[in-house]
C-alpha cells in the first residue's frame, strides 16, 4: 500500500507544483478544499491511477469520496487490487 500512497503522492506533488509552490501535502488533505483537485483532476487521476497500478475504475466510482485526499486514493485503489 505504501507503494500507492508514494505514487499518488508523486503525482499530485506534481500536478500542484506549478500552482501551489513548494507542495506539501499531508495523506489525510483534502485535495478539494485545497484547490489542488477539482472536478476535472479527478479525472485526470483516475487515467493515471489505471495506466499506473492497472485497476479499471467505473464511472460510478469516481466521486469525492474515493478522491478526497491522499489517504482515500490509496484506500480506493487498494481495494481496487484486492483479489
Amino acid at each position: 500500500m505504501s507503494d500507492v500512497v508514494a505514487g499518488v503522492r508523486q503525482f499530485i506533488e506534481a500536478k500542484s507544483a506549478g500552482r501551489h509552490g513548494e507542495p506539501k501535502v499531508a495523506d489525510d488533505d483534502s485535495l478539494f478544499a485545497s484547490g489542488i483537485i477539482d472536478s476535472m483532476g479527478i479525472f485526470e487521476l483516475a487515467t493515471f491511477l489505471e495506466d499506473r497500478f492497472g485497476v479499471q475504475i467505473r464511472d460510478e466510482e469516481i466521486l469525492k469520496r474515493n478522491f478526497e485526499s491522499i489517504q482515500c486514493i490509496a484506500d480506493f485503489v487498494g481495494r481496487k487490487l484486492q483479489p
